[in-house]
C-alpha cells in the first residue's frame, strides 16, 4: 500500500482547523493517534506531536490502511 504524500496537510490548513478530532477510548497514556471526518475524506495525525501535519485520505485508502495495520504490515 503506498500513500500520497499530496494528501497531506498542516494542521494550520484553515480547511481542517474545524476539524473534529476523536481519539479510541483505549487511548491511556496520551500517545494516540487521532481521526477526525469531513465527509469526504479521512484525517488522521499524532497526538503527541500536532506540528508533524496530519494525512487525509479518501474512505477506500482509510479502510485499506486499517487492513493493512490489522494485518501486521507494517511489522
Amino acid at each position: 500500500m503506498m500513500l500520497d504524500a499530496a494528501t497531506e496537510t498542516s494542521p494550520l490548513d484553515p480547511s481542517t482547523a474545524a476539524a473534529t478530532w476523536r481519539r479510541s477510548s483505549y487511548c491511556a497514556n496520551g500517545a494516540c493517534v487521532e481521526v477526525a471526518l469531513d465527509g469526504h475524506r479521512v484525517g488522521i495525525r499524532d497526538n503527541k506531536d500536532l506540528t508533524a501535519g496530519e494525512l487525509w485520505l479518501s474512505p477506500g485508502e482509510f479502510r485499506a490502511f486499517i487492513a493493512a495495520v490489522r494485518n501486521d504490515f507494517f511489522g
